[in-house]
């Protein structure tokens, strides 16, 4: 496996209105940061059911478990976030024209998963109870278990906060199709890569395995119409990773995995 992931050069895409609020909001609030996982099951319910979603319910009934995975606390992560925050401000201020000693943040998959649940957005603090993150020797592993019934809230107030805007229909249909499952867990694996493109950190999901053993690889998932979704989905993602490891910080950002670690540079 590589050591490093690849630093790509490509055009972005915009995530769809319907799925944003106003950045004068302060952040994009729970319609989105909820509807994150019910996209994506959206897609796999598309692709595994080749479109037909109306007509092959009991196919996507597979797509969820009676039963949700409860995550073990990682120990002492209130006393460590104060000293990973630290660590990430004095990475994003030191200068990245210093020679060879280019700032140079390291961090472990517990460190991560602590400072996405720390997260300053509070929805996004929530949807992190529902996921795992880990470090392989070269992608991010997510294990997911969501509750529908938190799927559903999340519909609902999307549908509550945007009467009538483009996309309402896709959030209505969304949510008709939630309401079967509520009670039920969508748990999955979810394989991530991380690359830089134009300096923006961009995720990309590149397979996910439900946990009745049955996987989609990056072929399938972006089967069809599903790419843009997906893309949509993937571009919000890496803004997010963004958002926690360089914030503002001035400087070309570099990104690399290796070891079970994420390594970050920032270069003049």
């Amino acid at each position: 496996m590589k050591s490093q992931l690849p630093f790509n050069e490509g055009e972005g895409s915009i995530l769809p209105e319907h799925l944003t609020v106003s950045r004068e909001t302060g952040g994009r609030g729970c319609f989105f940061w909820g509807c994150m996982i019910l996209v994506l099951f959206f897609v796999l319910a598309v692709v595994g059911t080749g479109g037909c979603v109306y007509m092959v319910k009991n196919e996507i009934d597979s797509l969820f478990e009676d039963e949700g995975v409860v995550f073990e606390e990682i120990p002492e992560s209130e006393v460590r976030l104060d000293g990973i925050r630290e660590r990430i401000a004095l990475f994003r201020q030191a200068p990245s024209d210093g020679g060879d000693d280019k700032p140079l943040l390291v961090l472990g998959a517990d460190e991560l998963n602590i400072l996405v649940r720390g997260h300053q957005e509070p929805v996004v603090a929530d949807l992190a109870r529902f996921l795992r993150l880990g470090i392989t020797d070269s992608t991010l592993e997510a294990e997911v278990s969501f509750p529908m019934d938190r799927g559903a809230a999340y519909l609902d107030e999307a549908i509550e906060r945007q009467p009538g805007r483009k996309g309402g229909e896709e959030l209505q249909f969304m949510r008709f199709l939630v309401g079967f499952f509520e009670g039920r867990f969508f748990n999955a694996a979810v394989e991530l890569g991380l690359e830089v493109r134009q300096e923006k950190v961009i995720a990309k999901i590149l397979k996910v395995k439900l946990a009745n053993g049955v996987e989609f690889d990056e072929a399938e998932l972006r089967r069809g119409d599903q790419e843009n979704k997906l893309e949509e989905l993937e571009e919000e993602m890496g803004r997010t990773f963004e958002d926690i490891f360089f914030g503002d910080a001035p400087g070309r950002k570099r990104l690399g995995v290796r070891d079970g670690k994420l390594f970050l540079r920032r270069l003049p």
